[in-house]
Formats: C-alpha cells, sequence, structure tokens
C-alpha cells in the first residue's frame, strides 16, 4: 500500500499524487508497487526489497546521493503465543525531494505515534535529516515501552510459577528471554546505523539535529542497558525456578524411597510365613496379629514421616 503525505498548515495531509517535500509511505507493498517506486525516483533495487526483508539487519547504505536506512523496529504481536515481542525492518530511504518508508510488517506503532496528521511536526518533511532522527529517536522510545512490558510480564511469570509451578511459566519465560535477545541484537545493530549516520557531515553541520542524535543515542543506550538487566532478572529467575523444581523432585523421590523400604518389610514378612515349609511360631494364632501390626506400621510410619515434612 502507498500512501502519500505532505504538509498543509503544520499537519500531515494525504494526496493522491507524487509533490516534492512529502513523505511517501510503503506498507506491505506489492510487486508492482515496489517496481513503480523504483522506476519513478530510479531507486536500487535493494533500496526496496532490503527493507521489506524481515530479516535485514540494521544498516546505512547511500548511492547517487540517495540515503538509505534500515533500523530493527520492535513489533508486539498479542496474538503470537510463544514469542510476544520481536523486532522487523524498517527502511527510510531519504531523497533530495522526498522521505520514503518502507516495510513489511503492518504492525508498526512508530509511525502512527510520529506522524498522526494532528502532529505539530509535520515541518520535519522540510527537513530530511530530521525526519530520519526522529524516527531513530522514537525507536529508541519504543523499545523502552516495550522493555518495561516484558519486565511486567517476567513479574507475572514469577508470581504464577510461586502459586503454581508448572511448564506453562517456564515456557513464558523462556519466550520472554527470546524477546530480550531479539531486542538487544535489535538495539545494537541501531546504535551502531545512529553512530555511522553522527559521522555524516549533513548531520555534523545542523546543531538541533546533532543534539536529536544524540538524544536518540542516549535512549538507545539506555534501552540496551535495561535490556541486559532484565536478561540478567531472567538467568536469576531461570536458576531460582530450576532449584525450586529439583528440590521438589528431589523430596517426591525421597518420599517414593521411603515408601519403597517400608512395603518391603511387610513384603519380607508375608512372603516368609507365606512358604510352604515349617517356620517359626507358624501355629500361633498371635503369629498373624503379629505379622500383620508390624506391616501396618511399617506403613504408617513412613506416611507420618513424608505429612511431617511437607508442613
Amino acid at each position: 500500500m502507498i500512501t502519500i503525505y505532505k504538509k498543509n498548515n503544520n499537519e500531515l495531509e494525504e494526496i493522491n499524487e507524487f509533490e516534492k517535500n512529502t513523505w511517501i509511505n510503503l506498507s506491505n507493498p506489492t510487486k508492482d508497487e515496489v517496481d513503480s517506486i523504483i522506476s519513478r525516483f530510479n531507486l536500487p533495487e535493494d533500496f526496496i526489497t532490503d527493507s521489506i526483508d524481515i530479516d535485514e539487519k540494521s544498516r546505512v547504505d547511500s548511492e547517487e546521493g540517495n540515503i538509505l536506512v534500515v533500523l530493527r523496529i520492535p513489533t508486539p504481536d498479542i496474538n503470537e503465543i510463544e514469542i510476544p515481542f520481536n523486532t522487523s525492518s524498517f527502511g527510510i530511504i531519504l531523497l533530495k525531494d522526498y522521505c520514503i518508508t518502507v516495510y513489511k510488517n503492518t504492525r508498526f506503532n512508530i509511525l502512527s505515534d510520529l506522524f498522526n496528521k494532528k502532529i505539530k511536526n509535520a515541518e520535519i518533511l522540510e527537513d530530511r535529516i530530521k525526519f530520519l532522527l526522529k524516527i531513530f529517536h522514537k525507536s529508541s522510545v519504543l523499545y523502552l515501552k516495550y522493555l518495561k512490558e516484558i519486565n511486567f510480564a517476567i513479574t507475572k511469570v514469577e508470581k504464577e510459577f510461586n502459586k503454581n509451578s508448572n511448564n506453562e511459566s517456564l515456557t513464558k519465560l523462556l519466550n520472554l528471554e527470546k524477546s530480550l535477545i531479539y531486542f538487544k541484537t535489535g538495539l545494537k545493530s541501531n546504535e551502531v546505523v545512529m553512530n555511522k549516520f553522527k559521522r555524516y557531515k549533513l548531520v555534523q553541520k545542523n546543531e538541533i539535529n546533532d543534539d536529536l542524535l544524540d538524544e536518540a543515542l542516549i535512549e538507545n543506550s539506555q534501552a540496551i542497558e535495561l535490556a541486559n538487566i532484565y536478561s540478567k532478572v531472567l538467568d536469576d529467575m531461570k536458576n531460582y525456578f530450576f532449584s525450586i523444581i529439583s528440590n521438589n523432585l528431589n523430596k517426591r523421590v525421597s518420599g517414593l524411597t521411603i515408601i519403597t523400604a517400608a512395603l518391603t518389610i511387610p513384603m519380607v514378612l508375608t512372603g516368609f510365613y507365606g512358604m510352604n515349609i515349617k517356620t517359626p511360631f507358624q501355629d500361633n494364632p498371635i503369629t498373624y496379629i503379629f505379622v500383620l501390626g508390624v506391616s501396618i506400621l511399617s506403613i504408617l510410619i513412613p506416611l507420618v514421616i513424608i505429612i511431617n515434612d511437607k508442613k
């Protein structure tokens, strides 16, 4: 889908024709739409194809004055049971008179948060670099936002596990760990792109843009630090969970061992007196009561020990 926006009274207005100083947004574009954009603006094909490749790493490239920046953007998926948070590629192409964004994943919040039609920053369409830096900053802020949601999810899983130790809690914990791995990888690759872009003379000449880039880098660094902290928390929680599971398993194995040993005594006694040979006191009627009593006691005593141990 191709959508075109231009500045109108400091707001973003959707238009139908290509004009200078406009923003062209390609959301999950078809092959015909990709071909039309490549042909109209004489772009290298990989500028578009790399942007819609969901596994493309963050990078910056330039050709004939056109700049391509690919970022990894956080994408929550409430319908995804296995991995609740992931990252997807997001391409920004800066031409002389146009700003083009390209992405395949339609669950991005970055555009709706940054470029709603009533936003006061519509003038960014007149400054290509500021347009890009705003996206840099917003992507870092989104990482921080979703990292807080991951932290909340970790706390929730911990409470669930303490109430009921089950495999489902462990699975949720491992899936959150996968999300953190994706986030850390995306944040670090984005940081490399931002630092590389900071060396462009176009940014250094503009003090305001340089401040925006520094702010984006600070937010990105904070997100990396948070991701590392939450990863450490997850590691500690996994060790804690596994220790509890191991202790519970040891208790159950010990209980089964005691029961097995207890059952051995009546089995030996009944087996001994059940043999077809002459045994001591076999004619004494009290012998049956003695064997029965010892068998019952040998079962009850371990049961009492197990019950007291649980308390």
